[in-house]
């Protein structure tokens, strides 16, 4: 009995350490997405890919909306 109850404690471990990397790695996704826009020019208009569309927007607008999703991955 107790050799399973450790099985499921390292499975449930695993899938958190998963988890975990895929945060980071939307975090650092968005991060280099912030980096990239700060080469644009501010009143420029830019595209950016929701689902699979592509829209106009201004960078400033932009910035804000991955801004807003890095402190909602910190979280």
């Amino acid at each position: 009995m107790a050799i399973i109850e450790e099985v499921t404690g390292s499975d449930e471990r695993w899938k958190e350490q998963r988890i975990r990397q895929k945060l980071d790695r939307e975090i650092q996704e968005l991060k280099v997405a912030l980096g990239e826009l700060k080469t644009v020019k501010p009143k420029k208009t830019t595209y950016t890919k929701k689902a699979n569309v592509f829209f106009l927007e201004k960078r400033d607008a932009i910035v804000q909306i991955k801004k807003s999703e890095i402190c909602l991955s910190m979280y």
